[in-house]
Order: structure tokens, then C-alpha cells, then sequence
């Protein structure tokens, strides 16, 4: 899977993830766009090195968005997010990857939703 296509993805599911407010368990569709084995890791990863970020608050508020933000928010913040993560060096390198701390919280975020972590 190319970088690029797994962030549109993840991006993607993020949103999908927040259209209803109360999500208890992934959409088919969620579950699909997240079965991606290096979004796991990544999201892991991080958590993993941020423990601190182990709910959806904090993960949220990570990206620039206020705690409860909408979809639509979480989107709108997570380019410029990644973008600064990246200028400013603040980057993981996961499985050979370099990703910037905004794509480890928004997979991080994902798992969450999905409720495979303890978040």
C-alpha cells in the first residue's frame, strides 16, 4: 500500500468515524478503511511513546482540534498538523516509515474508536 493511499484512507475513516456522535463500534466501513495492518502499528506506536495520549480528548486536541471536535474539524486540522509535525521534526519512523505525530495520533485515534486499544 502506497503512504499516500493510506492516509487518504485513514483520513477518510477518521471522518466516517465521527459522523455519529456516539460510535461503540466501528462501521463495516470503518473496519474496512482500518484493516490495514501499518495504521495499526503506527497508531500502536504511538500510544506506545505517548501513553498520555490514551483517549480520545487528548488525541483530538493533539491534532488542533478542540476535545469532542466533529469530523469535518478533525479533517480540516489534520493537513495543516501533519504539515507543521514535519517542519517543526517532529516525526516516528515505524517499520521503516517516516510519519509525522499528527498520522501516528490519527491512527492512534482510530484504534481507539475501534476499541482494540484502551483508550
Amino acid at each position: 500500500m502506497r503512504r499516500r493511499t493510506f492516509l487518504h484512507g485513514a483520513t477518510a475513516a477518521a471522518a466516517l468515524a465521527f459522523v455519529a456522535p456516539i460510535v461503540s463500534t466501528p462501521s463495516a466501513v470503518l473496519a474496512a478503511s482500518f484493516s490495514s495492518p501499518a495504521a495499526r502499528r503506527i497508531g500502536e506506536h504511538y500510544l506506545t511513546h505517548h501513553p498520555d495520549q490514551r483517549n480520545r480528548g487528548a488525541l483530538i486536541a493533539g491534532l488542533g482540534c478542540a476535545p469532542g471536535a466533529g469530523w469535518r474539524d478533525i479533517c480540516h486540522a489534520f493537513g495543516p498538523a501533519r504539515q507543521a509535525d514535519f517542519r517543526a521534526g517532529r516525526t516516528l519512523t515505524v517499520d521503516g516509515w517516516l510519519v509525522a505525530e499528527a498520522e501516528g495520533r490519527l491512527c492512534a485515534l482510530l484504534l481507539c474508536v475501534e476499541g482494540g486499544v484502551g483508550c
